[in-house]
């Protein structure tokens, strides 16, 4: 298992490019799903004034989908951007077998 924290950086500005004070930020909505991004569930919401991150422990091999939505002061929120952390399977490969033999019969 491996465990990964994943980083972002809040909008400067408004999908109409007007700009946006991070005071006018409630949060960082993250989202995370082990089933190829099909569901998602709650993972943990992230205020302005927090560190823009979120650890996540103990993921095991495979992909794992995180979704984000920035949620502004009067409840207007933004598309969801979407993640994904790959866990690579490190294990080492079995040994060869060794000294193999035969017998005539």
């Amino acid at each position: 298992m491996k465990s990964a924290t994943i980083s972002w950086v809040l909008p400067l500005v408004r999908d109409d490019g007007e700009a946006l004070d991070p005071a006018d930020i409630d949060f960082v909505d993250v989202g995370m799903s082990a089933d190829l991004g099909q569901t998602f569930g709650d993972l943990t919401q992230v205020l302005p004034t927090d560190p823009q991150n979120v650890f996540v422990p103990d993921l095991e091999i495979g992909d794992w989908h995180f979704r984000f939505v920035v949620q502004d002061s009067k409840g207007d929120r933004s598309m969801e951007v979407f993640y994904v952390v790959s866990v690579p399977d490190e294990r080492a490969a079995p040994g060869i077998v060794t000294d193999v033999t035969h017998v005539f019969s």
